[in-house]
């Protein structure tokens, strides 16, 4: 929970607790019924104002938030007096979080529009009438607020997620920049000093054949040295040749540094896959999934395993709220994308002891 976040609950227990006490004053008195009301109302306002995506998409926040909506009602059915309305602006505020904008606007309006009409029914006067359209302004803009708030936190997150891709992305590009730079090494061994031991080596396999007697062992010799030399060289060309930073463990290290303070990742030392194009793919499959768990699932703590090389399954776990559940988003589709060619699957569960979230890359570990 951030600071705004915590900024928001502390402002709405304060407005909750003042309403409570200035109603006791204006009453004298508390009926039983009443206070459970507040209490009630208490209760549901900190259900809903449990900043969480994953909550906030589940039935229970929903009855929560039309439970909070009815308690306000409530109170204002018994006794409408000037200090009740001020619930209905910090319900209209959690709106936004629910629902898009045309949507809170409708609700928005038929709420005002009931009270209004209890009120004319209730025998309104004028006062009370501009009362009630005070506190739709108040209504208005506390959601308007809210909205701007969670548009900013929505930006931050798709920034942070960027830039997390851009990381994974700069990663692999260096790595696949140091496998070109070998490769142009290669050819030129192979081209120069191979072709050039290649001639020597003819070339001794004729003064063999020329040569006295009495030096041919040394030629022999001679040639068996540059063979085995050629042979070394070779050798070296396929090892050179051979792309072996195919490690995950550059881009995690890269990924961890650019995370948000206070989030930890923990992973293997060495987490080698046999090809390089599968490693580039689980890479931006280990980026996507570490973003939803920071995104969907607030998490602070991101734990990789390596539960088999062959086939290879990788295991991301996280301490999250597990708000992604059973939800496969564009990032999930995107990972199986990324991971079918390969044969690759990409499972998403409840993690162990349903305390967070686990994802599951699999794919053969045999891609050339």
């Amino acid at each position: 929970m951030n600071n705004n976040e915590n900024i928001m609950k502390v402002s709405g227990l304060a407005t909750w607790l003042v309403i409570f006490v200035m109603d006791a004053l204006m009453l004298h008195q508390y009926q039983l019924l009443r206070v459970g009301l507040y209490l009630a109302y208490l209760l549901c306002f900190l259900l809903t104002s449990i900043p969480s995506m994953g909550v906030m998409r589940s039935p229970s926040y929903a009855y929560a938030l039309v439970a909070q909506l009815f308690v306000a009602l409530a109170l204002y059915v018994l006794d409408p007096n000037s200090v009740i309305p001020i619930l209905f602006v910090i319900w209209v505020s959690l709106l936004p979080e629910t629902m898009p904008t045309r949507r809170w606007l409708l609700v928005w309006l038929l709420l005002n529009g009931f009270l209004i009409g209890y009120d004319f029914i209730d025998g309104a006067n004028t006062s009370s009438v501009v009362t009630i359209f005070v506190f739709m302004a108040f209504q208005l803009f506390a959601a308007g607020s809210s909205q701007i708030r969670i548009a900013a936190r929505q930006n931050k997150e798709q920034l942070e997620q960027t830039h997390l891709a851009l990381i994974a992305t700069q990663s692999l590009l260096t790595e696949q920049s140091q496998g070109q730079a070998r490769l142009s090494i290669a050819r030129d061994l192979h081209d120069s000093i191979g072709h050039k031991l290649t001639v020597l080596s003819l070339n001794i396999e004729h003064a063999i054949h020329r040569t006295p007697e009495d030096t041919i062992a040394f030629h022999r010799s001679l040639k068996e040295s540059v063979n085995e030399t050629l042979e070394e060289l070779r050798q070296i060309v396929r090892e050179v040749r051979e792309i072996k930073s195919s490690s995950l463990n550059d881009v995690l290290n890269a990924l961890t540094k650019a995370l948000p303070e206070g989030v930890q990742v923990h992973y293997p030392e060495n987490l080698e896959v046999n090809s390089v194009v599968v490693r580039d793919q689980l890479a931006f499959c280990i980026q996507e999934g570490i973003s939803n768990a920071l995104r969907h699932g607030r998490a602070t703590s991101i734990a990789v395993f390596c539960e088999s090389t062959s086939p290879l399954v990788l295991q991301m776990i996280d301490n999250g709220n597990g708000g992604h559940h059973g939800e496969e988003g564009s990032g999930i589709k995107g990972m199986k994308e990324r991971l079918k060619p390969f044969g690759g699957q990409v499972t998403l569960s409840p993690a162990p002891h349903d305390k967070g979230t686990q994802l599951t890359l699999s794919v053969p570990n045999t891609v050339d």
